[in-house]
């Protein structure tokens, strides 16, 4: 077995998330400007950007900060980040994403595409209901 799939399933869902989380950060702070340029949520003030960015950083320094020992404790701990750390409209839409993350996770199953499935269509209703008329 390649040494990266091995390495993988050493792998803790818990670190697997933050890992994921990182590159979400990575991401964003490569294309601040052009999700700038989108333009979009709720409102066309050109920072949508640079405000889920911050959103994210913040998200990221917190859970650094706390010892996380499975995945609902990161979640949990992110989803309460995001609401904290979130800034302007977009970062408080994020935040309501990953509410609906933590909120549509079942932990008591398994990590698979209907668990996973289920937790993206919660957050998409909770980002839905943040937004008057999305």
């Amino acid at each position: 077995m390649p040494s990266h799939v091995t390495k993988l399933l050493d792998t803790s869902a818990h670190e697997i998330f933050l890992g994921m989380l990182k590159s979400a950060v990575t991401f964003f702070e490569r294309h601040v400007d052009l999700i700038n340029d989108l333009n979009v949520f709720p409102v066309p003030d050109g920072d949508t950007g640079t405000n889920m960015f911050g959103t994210l950083k913040g998200i990221q320094a917190t859970l650094e900060l706390g010892r996380i020992n499975n995945l609902q404790e990161a979640m949990n701990q992110a989803s309460h980040a995001a609401l904290m750390e979130g800034r302007g409209n977009s970062g408080i839409i994020l935040s309501q994403i990953f509410r609906g993350l933590y909120e549509g996770f079942d932990f008591d199953q398994p990590i698979d595409t209907s668990n996973l499935a289920s937790a993206i269509t919660k957050a998409k209703d909770r980002a839905y209901a943040a937004v008057g008329n999305p």
